[in-house]
């Protein structure tokens, strides 16, 4: 009677432990990217997708995408696509991966995914309006950072980058009326475009 209550005590403990572990590595890892350690939320992230936590691969590659490795989120972002589809985080992100690694097409494509599923997505359009310029199109990127703005009006990267584009077509106010924006919004870089061109 003891050994059929020891191996229940046994039994519970480890599905207890086994769910807990799934739960603890994700958790472990969001804790490492807030303070920005992307080595080890990695790691933690890998450990809870070998015990099948699908939204871990999500994880892991923006933790991938931090750390430069493009081609290894990439790789996870496809992954997570796979099991989640609709995953507007994924595919917007993905989209950014593309982007670095010059598939600007493929970018637009996953970036009108996530519109297509979530119209009011900011970062969304913001990302699409940087493949569009890349491959060119530096109306619909105009238009794409008008919406991301209108959307998400404290996203400070939009004003930059439309500031840009309107620097390029060489309306100066225009352009430095968004630094300015910009740097309001905490974007410091944004102020020495400020100093360089708009004095």
């Amino acid at each position: 009677m003891k050994k059929i209550i020891l191996l229940f005590i046994f039994i519970n403990a480890i599905s207890d432990g086994y769910s807990q572990t799934s739960k603890d590595h994700v958790n472990k890892a969001e804790n490492y990217l807030e303070v920005d350690d992307y080595d080890n939320a990695i790691i933690e992230y890998t450990k809870a997708i070998n015990i099948n936590v699908s939204n871990a691969y999500e994880g892991r590659a923006y933790a991938k995408q931090k750390t430069n490795n493009f081609r290894g989120a990439l790789e996870d972002y496809n992954k997570m696509l796979k099991l989640e589809p609709n995953s507007t985080f994924s595919l917007t992100n993905r989209c950014f991966v593309k982007c670095q690694l010059e598939d600007y097409y493929g970018g637009v494509i996953d970036a009108t995914k996530a519109i297509d599923i979530d119209p009011n997505f900011g970062k969304a359009y913001y990302h699409r309006g940087y493949a569009k310029l890349k491959l060119g199109d530096s109306r619909g990127a105009m238009s794409d950072y008008n919406k991301c703005i209108e959307l998400e009006p404290k996203y400070a990267d939009a004003y930059f980058a439309r500031g840009l584009i309107k620097m390029m077509n060489n309306n100066k106010n225009g352009g430095c009326s968004d630094f300015s924006k910009a740097g309001e919004l905490g974007l410091r870089k944004a102020y020495e475009l400020i100093q360089n061109f708009c004095n």
